[in-house]
């Protein structure tokens, strides 16, 4: 499993629990790591190796060697790989914006993040067309 494989929404069995993935990682943004630490964090998103968050379905036991099984696959074409590159300086489309408002199993911070950016595109475009 890596980025590129890994989709947004991919429900999960991992041991007893069932997760689902929630968003690309995003350790450079945690305020409490030290210096070292986050330039390792800087460091794996220009690479866009980030990792990414589960958010739990079903509480578990995890145990050493337990195998994660996909189990559904809710957003096939939006690999983790797709979502950093877009968040990392690619400017998503109109499309791309919309798509995500609603994307089943992103984080909700995200599908508001895409929300607000999309009425500013679109509140641009109007007024550029209406002057």
């Amino acid at each position: 499993m890596d980025e590129d494989s890994v989709c947004i929404g991919d429900i999960v069995r991992l041991g007893s629990s069932r997760l689902q993935v929630s968003q690309p990682g995003q350790l450079d943004q945690l305020s409490f790591l030290r210096s070292a630490e986050k330039a390792f964090a800087v460091a794996a998103r220009h690479t866009k190796r980030t990792g990414w968050y589960y958010r739990v379905l079903e509480p578990g036991w995890i145990t050493a060697g337990d195998r994660a099984v996909l189990i559904k696959r809710l957003n096939p074409s939006w690999s983790v790989t797709r979502f950093n590159n877009i968040i990392g300086g690619n400017d998503p489309t109109r499309k791309e914006l919309a798509e995500l408002t609603r994307l089943r199993g992103l984080a909700s911070e995200w599908q508001w993040a895409a929300k607000k950016t999309l009425k500013g595109v679109e509140e641009s475009f109007t007024f550029f067309w209406h002057r």
